[in-house]
């Protein structure tokens, strides 16, 4: 056995208590020490590892056994935090760099970086490129630089982190011996963005792992009431749960209806809108629970080490297939078996129609049919293909309709009583309540237990999505067409997956 090889296996047990070391953990350690060691700064290494595969011992481990600095680069302060308690726990010396430091902070942080023993810097884009921080790391020397969550540089350096497209112009200030990148997701799209952003044009050795998490069951629920689904998942589904929300408004809100709806269970939200110190409450408090559920946006879940996550519910969708798999990969890290709910209302299924090159009409696409696997679809998004399903609605045969029976009931209502009804009478008409049982007929008080936001929210849907209409005398009437179709014309294998309620005597149409 090589002097590489014995380290590893050494320091794996005696410093991380990790026992064995997986192959493509230790190609990944093997990658960077003998490179780092010889010098070899030239092009540098991509590992795309799924969640849970522990690609920070990739890098942690490397860290501890080689000289001088190494500096890793995190997207969060949550993250930051999170991985100094761990390193703390562990016993390894480490300091944080980050904003909002005074002067003298920052000068006991040097002084220790200069004397000896504290091998890890972790910091973020922006504290990294101000020049009293940049400067000083230039002059003590790095072995090893590590941008964690890399996936983040082509969405986030374009938009509003443009601290992550200076990493090119950083990266060789820093003269480190080594670059190395960790993602759970990418695309070759995303890997040729790096090549130019993170390692100045030399594409960089890759080294993937099959991005497939057998442990999670891939479920969908089409819905008019996002709301009221996400209750009914909540009220009997395995915990911890994590929910998430496109907005930050829209995880307060949600945050707000289920605690109103399910008293008894701990809930709390999170969003980046939160100050730091409320932000760390709230990490804490999710991760020593085993019953809670969070309401968050993508602010939070990104390297959160929180193996026992249950299921995960996405009420609306991430803005990719990458962004997917990294927040249904909260769930499971412990290998146990998780649910993944992606939940579609006609609003998902109208704005994928009117851009369908944008990312989230690919996962549209996938879960808007009833025959083709859910799994081997998203999959097929990321370039990989399915080795065989290990749980999905399709392959279990429990998809259910193409149409939300909601839907079918409200369509209904309003074609009985055409021009008769407005939103209000509707709404109360719907959940058994007022006087429009004439009007409605068998169908009044079909959605008892319903609450009137819950109907109000999935008229909106409706009208968005083109179903009903408002006169300008505010009452409303329903789409005359045959055949209501809820799902996408065209499935991801190509087949049509059109699916009806026939209008006639029955009262459908």
């Amino acid at each position: 056995m090589d002097t590489i090889q014995q380290k590893i296996r050494s320091t794996a047990a005696e410093v991380f208590g990790i026992m064995a070391v997986k192959p493509q953990q230790n190609l990944v350690m093997h990658t960077i020490l003998e490179n780092s060691l010889a010098g070899r700064t030239g092009r540098g290494l991509l590992a795309v590892f799924p969640t849970g595969s522990g690609k920070s011992l990739c890098f942690l481990l490397p860290a501890v056994l080689l000289p001088g600095v190494s500096v890793i680069i995190y997207p969060l302060l949550g993250l930051m935090n999170d991985q100094s308690r761990r390193l703390g726990a562990m016993g390894i010396p480490h300091v944080v760099l980050c904003g909002g430091q005074s002067a003298q902070v920052r000068k006991k942080i040097f002084a220790r970086l200069e004397g000896s023993g504290v091998r890890i810097v972790l910091t973020n884009p922006e504290t990294l490129a101000s020049p009293g921080v940049l400067g000083p790391l230039s002059r003590i020397g790095v072995s090893l630089a590590v941008i964690d969550e890399v996936h983040v540089v082509p969405g986030w350096g374009g938009s509003f982190r443009h601290s992550y497209r200076a990493l090119g112009f950083v990266l060789p200030i820093l003269r480190p011996s080594f670059t190395a990148a960790f993602t759970a997701t990418a695309t070759e799209e995303t890997v040729r963005d790096l090549t130019w952003s993170v390692f100045g044009g030399r594409r960089p050795l890759v080294i993937r792992a099959d991005p497939d998490r057998t442990n999670i069951l891939y479920r969908r629920e089409l819905t008019l009431s996002k709301t009221r689904t996400v209750t009914g998942i909540l009220r009997s589904c395995p915990r911890p749960a994590l929910v998430f929300c496109r907005t930050r408004i829209g995880t307060e809100e949600l945050f707000y209806s289920i605690r109103r709806a399910l008293p008894d269970i701990p809930v709390r939200f999170y969003h980046a809108g939160m100050d730091a110190g409320t932000r760390k409450r709230t990490e804490g408090w999710f991760l020593g629970r085993n019953d809670g559920v969070l309401i968050c946006t993508c602010a939070f879940g990104m390297g959160m080490d929180k193996p026992d996550i249950r299921t995960v519910i996405h009420r609306d969708l991430p803005g990719g297939i990458e962004a997917f798999f990294q927040e249904s990969g909260r769930a499971g890290r412990d290998g146990l078996q998780s649910v993944s709910y992606t939940l579609l209302d006609p609003d998902d299924i109208v704005r994928s129609r009117q851009n369908p090159q944008s990312g989230q009409s690919g996962i549209v696409r996938v879960f808007a049919q009833n025959r083709s696997c859910y799994r081997a679809g998203l999959l097929s998004l990321m370039g990989f293909e399915s080795g065989g399903c290990s749980g999905c609605d399709v392959c279990l045969g429990s998809t259910g309709s193409q149409v939300p029976r909601e839907m079918k009931f409200i369509i209904r209502s309003v074609r009985r009583a055409p021009l008769q009804l407005n939103q209000r009478r509707l709404c109360l008409g719907l959940t058994g309540i007022g006087t429009a049982a004439d009007a409605l007929g068998p169908v009044y008080g079909v959605l008892d237990g319903w609450t009137r936001e819950n109907v109000e929210e999935a008229l909106g849907n409706l009208r968005r999505s083109g179903w009903i209409k408002v006169s300008f005398r505010g009452n409303l009437l329903a789409r005359p067409f045959a055949k209501i179709q809820f799902g996408p014309a065209v499935a991801p294998g190509g087949e049509s997956v059109v699916s009806s309620v026939h209008g006639g005597s029955d009262g459908n149409g």
